[in-house]
This record gives C-alpha cells, sequence and structure tokens, in this order.
C-alpha cells in the first residue's frame, strides 16, 4: 500500500485512508471558495498546493509543499478581489477589463515589492522567512516559511485579551529587533498590528509586509492608504504625508497597549479631534508609571513627540525609564516658545526705547488703544475656543494692547473684524496701509502681491492648497497631476465639463465638488469617484468613513474606500503651478472708530506672528487645518516644517511661492466648513 500526503497538515499516511489520521482532513475535499485553487495544483512545477490558510481582499494565502526541498512552506496569490476571477478547477487568474487591468497591474506590481522588500530579510529570527516569488497563471506568488502557530490576536482571545507585562514586553521588545533591521533599509512597514505578529515555535515573526513603502525625506508623489484601525498614526491616514520609522513605533506602541489593556486603542484620526484615548492604568491599574509613559510617548499623535526609532522604544522599555506624558511635553514647548516671544518683546522695548513694543521699520508710527475699547472679531462658528486661546497673549502685544476689551463671537450683528464675505452690509476699510505701515510684507508668502494693491480691503493669515481626491489608481498616467486650464474665469458647470474631459471613464454622479450637498459621504460611500476640494478635505473624508463604520450595520462594505486606496492631487493650471485660495480673509468695518480699528489692526499683526500662526493652523487640538502665511512659521523650524508637510504631502519649503492663489473660487469649492 501507498503513501499519501495530507493537503492540509503535509503529513503522510497510507492511501487506504480517505480521511488524514493526523488532522482529519477529508481527502476529496474542494475548497469552500470557488475560485481559490484546488489541492493538488502544481505551481512553478515543484510547489504543490494544499488547503488555504487565510485570504482577504488581495490575496490567498495556502498550504503546499516544497518537492524540491521536501518541505512545508505557505505560498501567497495576489488575488484582488473585484479585479479578477477564476473558473473553478482551472489555474488562470482573469482580469476584468476596463480601468481595472490599470488597477490590477499596479496592485500587482505591488506585490511584487512586497516580496522584494521581504526576501531581503530572511535571516532575521523575528521576520517571516520569503524564500522567493516568480509570476505564473498571469498573477504572482510569494512563497516564504509556514510557521506554526497563530497571529497575536488570536492568542490574546484566549487569555481574555491581556497578556502579563513581562509577556508583552518580551513580544514588544523582539518586534522592536525586527522594525530597526527594517528600519536600516529605509523600509517602513505601515502595519505593524496583532494579526501581523505570529506567535510560533521558532519564536515571535512579523509578517505581511504588503503595505511597506521606501521611507525618504524627499516625498512619494502618490501614496496608497492603508490603515488598521487603532493602530495607525495619523499620518497614515493621508495619501501624501512623511512617514517614517516613527510611523511604526505609533503602530508597536498601540500593540503594546493592546496586548496589556485588552482593548483596541482609539483611532489616532478620531484623537486628533477630541482626544479620549484612556489611559492604561484605569484600564489595567497593574501597569506601572514608567510604562504607561512609554506607551503614551510612543502614541503620540505629533510625531516628533514619539520615539523616533525602534531601538529608542527597545531601550526605554528595556531601561523602565519614562519620560512626561506628550501633553505635558507640548505644554512645555508652548511655555517656551512663549518665553522667547515674550524675551524678543522685551529686547525690542529695550531697543526702540520706548513704551510701545511695535515701531513700524523707519517710522514714528505708534499704536494707541484707547482703555475699554471694545474688539468685536467674528470667527468661525467651532473655533471661538482657539482664538480665545490667544487673549491673554495679545494683551501682552503691547503695553496698549491691554486696553481692549476682546470678544469672539461666531455670529456677531455688528463686528469690527469679520472675514470676507459674512457681512455684506458693512463696507470694509482700505487695507493697502497696512500692507506699507504696519507689516512686513516680504516676510509672508504672497503678501507681497497684496502690498502692491491700491484696492485691496482684506488681510489674508492662511491658505488652502486645491486638491482633487481620486479613488482607486490615478485615471490619467502622469499618476498625480490634474491640470484646469482657466480655473479662475471658470464657471462652476464650465469646470464641471472641463474636468469630465479630463476623465473620460467618469459616469454622471461621479464627480463631485467640495460645495456639492453630501459631496464628502458620497465619496466615502464610492458613489462619486472624483473629489474636488482642499488639502483640509482628507481629515473630513477620514471622519465621514469613521462615522459611517459606526453607524451602519454595512459599514464593512459602504467604507471600502478607507480600507484600500485613494489618492489626492494638487489641482493646477496649465503651466503646472498648484492651485490656491485664501483660507480666511479678514476685513474691518470702515464704520468703526479710530481705537476700535487700530485695535483690529494690531490683531491682525498679531494673527500673523510665527508662534500664532504654529498655534492657529495645525499647532493646537481645535486648530484650522489651513497652511500659515508666515514664512518662519512654516520652514523656520524642522518641527513646524514637518507639521505642514502632514498636511502638503509633497515638498514645497522651497518652491511655496510657485502656488498660484485664487480671489474667487466660491464657484468651485463654495464655502469650506
Amino acid at each position: 500500500m501507498g503513501k499519501i500526503r495530507c493537503f492540509n497538515c503535509m503529513g503522510v499516511f497510507d492511501s487506504g485512508f480517505e480521511v488524514c489520521p493526523h488532522c482529519g482532513y477529508i481527502i476529496s475535499s474542494l475548497p469552500t471558495v470557488a475560485y481559490h485553487l484546488y489541492p493538488k495544483t502544481m505551481l512553478n512545477g515543484r510547489y504543490v498546493i494544499g488547503t488555504v490558510l487565510g485570504h482577504g481582499g488581495f490575496g490567498v494565502t495556502y498550504n503546499a509543499w516544497d518537492t524540491t526541498l521536501n518541505a512545508h512552506v505557505a505560498i501567497k496569490e495576489y488575488f484582488p478581489n473585484g479585479l479578477v476571477q477564476r473558473i473553478p478547477g482551472t489555474t488562470d487568474v482573469i482580469v476584468l477589463s476596463g480601468d481595472k487591468q490599470e488597477q490590477y497591474q499596479l496592485g500587482l506590481d505591488r506585490f511584487l515589492e512586497e516580496a522584494k522588500n521581504t526576501v531581503c530579510f530572511s535571516s532575521h529570527p523575528n521576520i517571516v522567512n520569503v524564500f522567493r516569488f516568480f509570476e505564473e497563471n498571469h498573477t504572482a506568488y510569494i512563497v516564504m516559511e509556514f510557521l506554526d502557530g497563530e497571529p497575536l490576536n488570536k492568542y490574546l482571545d484566549q487569555w481574555n485579551g491581556i497578556l502579563g507585562i513581562d509577556d508583552a514586553l518580551e513580544i514588544t521588545c523582539a518586534m522592536c529587533d525586527a522594525l530597526t533591521e527594517i528600519h536600516k533599509t529605509k523600509i517602513v512597514h505601515r502595519d505593524v498590528n496583532p494579526n501581523n505578529i505570529f506567535l510560533c515555535d521558532k519564536g515571535v515573526k512579523l509578517i505581511d509586509f504588503g503595505a511597506a513603502r521606501i521611507s525618504e525625506t524627499e516625498f512619494e508623489r502618490t501614496r496608497s492608504i492603508v490603515i488598521t484601525p487603532g493602530y495607525a498614526p495619523p499620518e497614515q491616514y493621508q495619501s501624501k504625508s512623511r512617514q517614517g520609522p516613527w510611523t511604526d513605533t505609533y503602530s508597536l506602541a498601540a500593540t503594546l497597549y493592546r496586548m496589556l489593556t485588552g482593548k483596541r486603542p482609539m483611532e489616532s484620526i478620531d484623537r486628533k479631534i477630541e482626544d479620549k484615548l484612556e489611559l492604561p492604568s484605569t484600564l489595567n491599574p497593574a501597569i506601572p508609571p514608567w510604562l504607561e509613559q512609554i506607551i503614551m510617548n510612543g502614541m503620540a499623535l505629533e510625531s516628533e513627540l514619539r520615539y523616533q526609532t525602534a531601538e529608542d522604544l527597545k531601550k526605554a522599555l528595556e531601561s523602565k525609564v519614562g519620560q512626561a506624558m506628550p501633553e505635558e511635553r507640548i505644554r512645555k514647548r508652548k511655555r517656551r516658545r512663549f518665553v522667547i516671544f515674550s524675551s524678543a518683546i522685551a529686547a525690542s522695548l529695550i531697543a526702540a526705547g520706548t513704551v510701545l513694543w511695535l515701531t513700524m521699520r523707519n517710522q514714528k508710527k505708534a499704536y494707541i488703544i484707547e482703555e475699554g475699547t471694545e474688539l468685536v472679531i467674528e470667527v468661525p462658528e467651532g473655533t471661538e475656543s482657539l482664538y480665545e486661546s490667544f487673549a491673554d497673549d495679545f494683551m501682552s502685544y503691547s503695553d496698549t494692547a491691554k486696553n481692549a476689551e476682546l470678544k469672539f463671537i461666531s455670529n456677531a450683528e455688528n463686528p469690527t473684524l469679520y472675514l470676507n464675505g459674512t457681512h455684506g452690509e458693512l463696507t470694509p476699510m482700505n487695507m493697502s496701509d497696512f500692507y506699507q505701515d504696519d507689516i512686513e510684507a516680504d516676510k509672508y508668502n504672497f503678501l507681497p502681491e497684496l502690498a502692491r494693491r491700491s484696492d485691496i480691503n482684506f488681510v489674508p493669515t492662511g491658505y488652502y492648497q486645491l486638491f482633487a481626491y481620486q479613488k482607486g489608481m490615478p485615471y490619467d498616467n502622469k499618476g498625480a497631476e490634474c491640470s484646469i486650464s482657466d480655473l479662475n474665469a471658470m464657471s462652476g458647470g464650465d469646470a464641471m465639463t472641463y474636468l469630465r474631459d479630463l476623465y473620460p471613464d467618469l459616469t454622471k454622479g461621479s464627480l463631485t465638488f467640495r460645495s456639492q450637498r453630501d459631496a464628502l459621504q458620497n465619496f466615502a460611500v464610492r458613489k462619486s469617484s472624483v473629489l474636488v476640494g482642499t488639502n483640509a478635505d482628507n481629515l473630513k473624508i477620514l471622519n465621514v468613513c469613521s462615522s459611517i463604520r459606526e453607524q451602519e450595520a454595512d459599514a464593512e462594505e459602504k467604507t471600502k474606500l478607507i480600507e484600500g486606496e485613494y489618492y489626492s492631487a494638487a489641482v493646477c493650471n496649465d503651466n503646472g503651478k498648484p492651485l490656491g485660495f485664501w483660507a480666511d480673509e479678514w476685513c474691518i468695518s470702515d464704520s468703526a472708530n479710530s481705537s476700535q480699528k487700530t485695535a483690529a489692526r494690531m490683531f491682525l499683526m498679531f494673527l500673523l506672528q510665527e508662534h500664532v500662526q504654529l498655534e492657529m493652523y495645525q499647532g493646537a487640538e481645535n486648530s484650522i487645518p489651513a497652511i500659515p502665511l508666515n514664512k518662519a512659521a512654516f520652514s523656520g523650524s524642522e518641527s513646524s516644517y514637518l507639521s505642514f508637510q502632514n498636511l502638503l504631502g509633497e515638498s514645497e519649503k522651497d518652491s511655496i511661492a510657485d502656488i498660484e492663489i485664487l480671489d474667487s473660487y466660491v464657484s468651485l469649492t463654495g464655502e469650506i466648513e
């Protein structure tokens, strides 16, 4: 009687049996999913396919036997759902027609990139060993070691979701070693979570490099969105962002949080809105203070506050030395910034030899605010607390600023300072002398151009960049540009027609503008293919996805966008120059009295200061997702520069002045919420 092999456990037994005596597998069983390869299928002339170990949206992983080396292996097949199909019992992959072929090829290239990323780490004890990869059956395969064990998420389920501190630290330190090795080659894993940490008889292994990307200080033009809710840091929610080793340290710290608390962490994108992440010790009182500090610093929302390398994280865990919580470090940084700012004021006062802090260049002009001057400032709804946080700081701005009484109201009846377009019944005062007398325009991006205008009646403090968000792969072969000629002169209808010409595959309703009703909702649930908006809409799209996921029973189907890919492309004119428009256009009512106008002008000068711009745009919890005009705020320090890279994605430190700012944008984008 001959011997046969079980294609489930790969054990050998007598051919007379119909059921494997080792694992109970019925030898004649067919796959439970029709398109999976049948057991006994031969690949590459040496690998015999067995049962399915797992499958997802982009591939299938099989048991397999290497007939050349007589070894049990695992083989991962690229099989993206929705793009391909297979006739049951056959091997060839059939790619669907239309733009799906381009999407399939793009994904195939990335699948092979995953193999190349992983194969170079085969000798590391904490990284899954990839032996080889090859193309066959109109698709591709990765051959890797078979791991006899289970992923961390299933192991946690067996232990009621919580591990002992020593076990959790052992796993975390092993992953630190794996990530340190990966980061040496400038690769970022981007998907560290309990599903991708495998516990087996060979130790702890990091698996699944499908989301890995090369990380350099220069930025990729287009990067896919790869999200595992609870474990991805804020920068990973953006298709263009600065990602590096600190991206993986957040995910690993979040995994440690999960191991020790039994609870998946709150999503970072939700934490950016309101950080309600529970402290680990409130969920597990056994966690010591030093370990809690390490976890929370590893999960800091600002990337520069995290452990910058996996090696740094491991050293902190081994030394059992934490540091101040991120929020305390932020407060100290703000205090240092204010001290520096105040010192500069004091130095200026001494140098000027006057009771006024602010005297203009080559001028004797004094800014006098009468005591008790009421300055009513109309601000966008929801930003009142942000501007109120500036009030005390403004009072120290000059000796006379303390005489002003500031009121921040979202719907003021008769404001002195307000945003352009919100009060048509008010006449704005001419601000040309503000640019000539009050500020040095060349210290700000775009303001020198406004300073040359004699009819200017507003002062901007920030700007947005116009973006097109596209689901799936970019429609044009260039990958990251969509040009709109003469955008400034177009009506909404003309622009719609132009964009339809640019994206000929779009059907009616596939293209939406930010001002359209339910635009973000429709894009999030894939009812529209392209959304034209701004850099600020990236977070809003993801917030909509998160809301849908929480509210809808069939959320898994409705939010495929967030789990798959979408791209953002800067909207450019015919010369390739990115387009933008003002985030805020401040006007001063011409009917205000002299002291009120002076206070309003001084407050505008204050809003343009470096430290204020940093707080107003991305520096505070409720800050505005726009880009500052103050050159020093944008690129004067590494931390502030990196913060705004998360908004822009591309490096604009040297080319920011190349952006064309549009005055007329309402026909395209409407009011920005």
